[in-house]
């Protein structure tokens, strides 16, 4: 980690070499405060598993968390380098959980060499805790994700562009009994695009991650390649679709899967105060839940909607539909939507009040949750 970070300080040094002050730069100070209430923090099933678990039949947590971050825009001739960072106090309302703290931080310097050549260098470090859901005992987990990344693309012809992608993410657990967890990937990817005037694009992306969880024993690699065809279109002034369609191959341990995969996305906004959007989509991946470790298959669905009542008040909804696969082990149907209200009292101040609710069947009944969230929170920049 204490390499890592050296890198990624002597990155930004090397990029802030002989940089100046822009007009357009932007440093923007941020402060959050945020209190929630859970009425089942712990994602048990019922009261016999809460009995069991907490002593209690009250599985409700209130959460209260406290931020400080910097977002920064710094520009040097065609350049431009992207700061955004975030550090959380956490802080809970029954004693079996200790106070914790979450840490979200990025930089991506935007390069472009000639009229031709662009792409982007990124570092990102997230340490945040994970969802109680299937830990079975009152032990928090947290993830730490690191990973660094290179794209750049070439415009062969002046409606003809080539993309390629590399990146090395590393994803740790803790506590120590979570170890087992820790995985290993790199990615690549290759692509063309044949952008219009209209912003429309038709596209095509071949991507393969190399995967590896080294605590395991015997060791377990894993392997991905996905193919898909993908495009985005405006078929009107105030809408737009963006779509891909291909195939994912994986192989995980003895287990090879070989799998279509999609995703369909929709914006519509037939006012300037109210707008729609929706998305559907397959997709294979490793799973991240706190005690599993296996290929998923996951069938995703939202729906949203956002209404500026006025210059001030904006309300937002969602609902949203989840279907998992675990191999063939398990088997989640996850429902839930929520309610967001947001008043901009300043130009630099934000309020909201929000309300969430999910619930979870699973072919494995201890694994079964529901819950309800209310929360509040203020936000202000300088």
């Amino acid at each position: 980690m204490k390499r890592l970070l050296h890198w990624s300080a002597w990155a930004t040094l090397c990029v802030a070499s002989g940089a100046y002050a822009h007009p357009e730069d932007t440093v923007r100070l941020k402060l959050e405060y945020n209190v929630s209430h859970d009425s089942n923090y712990f994602r048990v099933a019922n009261d016999a598993q809460a009995l069991a678990l907490l002593g209690s039949t009250d599985a409700s947590v209130t959460t209260h968390r406290v931020g400080a971050g910097v977002d920064a825009d710094l520009r040097f001739g065609r350049q431009v380098v992207a700061l955004r960072s975030n550090f959380t106090q956490v802080d809970f309302d029954r004693v079996i959980l200790k106070p914790s703290t979450e840490l979200n931080a990025r930089v991506d310097w935007s390069w472009v060499v000639g009229n031709q050549l662009s792409g982007s260098l990124n570092y990102l470090i997230q340490q945040n805790l994970q969802s109680q859901a299937d830990v079975s005992t009152t032990e928090q987990s947290k993830q730490k994700q690191t990973v660094m990344g290179f794209s750049a693309s070439y415009q062969a012809h002046p409606s003809f562009f080539l993309d390629f992608g590399l990146s090395d993410a590393t994803f740790a657990f803790s506590p120590s009994s979570r170890k087992v967890l820790d995985r290993t990937e790199r990615i690549h990817s290759l692509g063309w695009r044949m952008p219009t005037s209209a912003g429309n694009y038709l596209g095509m992306q071949y991507r393969k991650t190399e995967g590896d969880y080294p605590n395991q024993l015997p060791a377990r690699p894993y392997e991905q390649t996905e193919l898909n065809l993908n495009g985005n279109w405006a078929p009107t002034g105030v809408s737009r679709i963006a779509w891909a369609v291909g195939q994912t191959r994986r192989i995980d341990g003895p287990t090879t899967q070989r799998q279509p995969t999609w995703s369909l996305s929709g914006n519509w906004a037939p006012t300037g105060k109210l707008s729609f959007n929706a998305s559907v989509s397959k997709s294979v991946g490793s799973s991240d839940t706190a005690t599993v470790s296996t290929t998923t298959t996951t069938d995703n669905a939202t729906l949203g909607a956002t209404w500026l009542a006025t210059s001030k008040i904006t309300l937002s909804g969602t609902m949203r539909s989840q279907n998992v696969q675990f191999d063939e082990a398990r088997t989640d149907q996850i429902r839930g939507g929520g309610l967001t209200l947001g008043y901009q009292a300043l130009r630099s101040a934000q309020a909201t009040l929000s309300y969430d609710t999910e619930r979870r069947n699973s072919s494995v009944g201890s694994a079964d949750y529901r819950y309800e969230r209310w929360s509040a929170g203020l936000r202000a920049e300088f």
